[in-house]
């Protein structure tokens, strides 16, 4: 019975030390992320109403995207609030794939949610990332 304590003790630690999977982007300078306002889901709206250039905004835009979980199971989620594109610096010739992305962007004391334009995951973001998103997306920066 000891032995059976144990192992269980053991098993539920370990599952809680299970490294979880975020959002990744390409290992690659990022050049701009560009936002637009959504229109609906597997499309991108090229009509942009931000665009983040300054080194500042690309950390915040990184960390944020690659910091975000992905959720079992996921939610079951309406249309996305924006469009979001990250756009790579070219080498040389040759143009970088932009990712495209989905937001869903949570009140003040919410989380966001992430999901790629061709993907059915939904990764969430902290409380804290989604009033420095509305900061980004709602004053007007």
């Amino acid at each position: 019975m000891k032995r059976f304590l144990v192992g269980t003790i053991l098993m539920l630690l370990l599952a809680g030390c299970q490294p979880y999977e975020t959002m990744s982007l390409l290992d690659e300078s990022v050049e701009t992320v560009y936002v637009s306002e959504s229109q609906g889901r597997g499309d991108m709206n090229l009509e942009l109403l931000h665009s983040f250039k300054k080194e500042k905004e690309l950390k915040f835009w990184e960390r944020a995207i690659t910091n975000a979980r992905l959720q079992s199971g996921g939610e079951a989620l309406d249309n996305p609030d924006y469009d979001v594109m990250v756009e790579y610096k070219a080498e040389g010739d040759a143009r970088l794939p932009t990712h495209a992305i989905h937001l869903w962007l949570g009140k003040e004391g919410e989380k966001s949610y992430f999901m790629y334009i061709e993907g059915d995951g939904v990764y969430e973001t902290s409380a804290k990332v989604t009033k420095e998103m509305r900061e980004y997306l709602l004053s007007g920066e």
